[in-house]
């Protein structure tokens, strides 16, 4: 028996050999059948919701192929912000400012995440929010 696993949305990673067409080409040489994972177990409601509003079926072989549905147990989850900003002060600015907002709002350090383009970035705004005594993991 053979099993490949795998995201056709992951196409991203493509210098690490990830390709368009891989899981087809691997269906025909194989004879294999497709299962997919329409259940996510990681990630909350409204974390998927904005996935599949941004993503659509961007990057699916197959447009019916079924959209993922969360199933954490935190249910919705916080709503996502999105900011769009043109320098890396302005992310850190709202970056601060979001979490500060969510900490007064009784919102808890272990429940908040924020998502950086660069493993750069992602030190820059570290430093920022511990610099206003906010504990700060990095993941990545």
């Amino acid at each position: 028996r053979l099993t490949a696993v795998g995201d056709p949305r992951q196409r991203i990673f493509s210098f690490q050999g990830s390709a368009s067409g891989q899981f087809k080409a691997f269906q025909q040489k194989f004879h294999a059948r497709e299962l997919t994972l329409e259940e996510n177990f990681r990630s909350t409601g409204h974390i998927c919701g904005c996935a599949t509003s941004i993503l659509g079926q961007a990057g699916m072989d197959d447009p019916t192929h079924p959209m993922l549905r969360s199933r954490h147990p935190a249910g919705n989850g916080l709503p996502v912000t999105v900011a769009v900003c043109r320098t890396v002060r302005c992310e850190e600015f709202h970056a601060r400012s979001w979490v500060l907002q969510q900490k007064l709002n009784g919102g808890e350090w272990r429940d908040l995440a924020i998502l950086a383009r660069t493993t750069a970035i992602a030190q820059s705004m570290a430093n920022s929010l511990q610099s206003l005594g906010v504990p700060v993991v990095l993941a990545g």
